[in-house]
């Protein structure tokens, strides 16, 4: 993984030069629910390398079995036109399904994980549940438990994945199996290509003295990943009552590359809710 500093300069050239040339629409706004009964909600959108696109959202009620709080999806082709029609991501339709965020893959299969109230699985309260895909919109295997502490709350997940097909999840956890057991931590799990969970859940954050909230994730095509959150307070130099920017490196096996930082320099009120990109070398934005 560079460094995050390399990333900004990088990427500011680079949008620079395109913000020079003037940016233009594709066509005008569209419609992507094609449910329209009550509300929809909470929409994430991934794309693959084709630019193929899969929008995710929380919807009350659908076209499937679920009539409370789902989770909808549906794809797109690069020029905006549907392939399908929403189509439920959950199985599990007890209480509500809510927060979701997709993770594309090259040639369009994909993963969606979202926050569930109760579950098929052990965690009886609020849990982190996925769902993989093909790139035709099939599930592949089924609905499964991304949490293995369930203890407490299990809130806001995000997921990414590399080329191979590997995928991180992370989420706002109340408590953990690690040093962060009062608070809001940070967890992350990490899936090999077929879903299968790779080592035990881990705690990202080590500064925890008060609560991190929310998280964001961003991998690199050699599989390194980084973790950013909001804190209440650091170990850097926003030392006070107000919300700081936190960052954390890891290697592809999961190992941590360095220690947890602070991204925002200005540290008057509050810093939170970012939100990262990476490029295919590792280099990364934070907003």
């Amino acid at each position: 993984m560079r460094s995050w500093i390399a990333g900004i300069v990088g990427l500011l050239v680079v949008g620079g030069s395109a913000l020079a040339q003037g940016v233009a629409p594709i066509g005008g706004p569209f419609q992507v629910n094609a449910y329209t009964t009550k509300q929809q909600q909470q929409p994430q959108v991934a794309k693959d390398d084709q630019g193929d696109f899969v929008a995710v959202w929380r919807s009350l009620g659908s076209y499937g079995d679920d009539a409370g709080e789902s989770i909808q999806a549906r794809r797109f082709a690069a020029n905006g036109q549907p392939k399908d029609v929403d189509f439920q991501v959950n199985t599990y339709t007890h209480a509500g399904q809510e927060w979701p965020d997709v993770a594309v893959g090259p040639q369009g299969d994909f993963v969606v994980v979202w926050k569930s109230t109760y579950s098929d699985g052990l965690d009886t309260s609020w849990s982190i549940q996925g769902q993989r895909f093909d790139a035709s919109g099939s599930p592949v295997g089924i609905q499964f438990e991304v949490n293995a502490y369930t203890t407490g709350g299990q809130s806001h997940p995000e997921v990414a994945r590399d080329p191979q097909g590997n995928f991180v999840v992370v989420w706002q956890s109340l408590g953990s199996y690690g040093a962060d057991n009062v608070w809001e931590s940070i967890q992350a799990l990490r899936f090999d290509d077929t879903g299968t969970p790779v080592g035990a859940q881990f705690q990202v954050n080590s500064y925890t003295s008060q609560n991190q909230y929310p998280a964001r994730v961003g991998v690199d095509e050699q599989g390194d990943f980084v973790v950013v959150w909001g804190s209440k307070g650091s170990y850097g130099t926003d030392l006070g009552k107000g919300w700081s920017i936190q960052a954390q490196l890891y290697e592809n096996d999961g190992t941590p590359d360095g220690g947890q930082f602070q991204v925002n320099t200005y540290t008057t009120s509050h810093q939170n809710r970012p939100n990262i990109a990476v490029n295919a070398a590792g280099d990364f934005v934070v907003t």
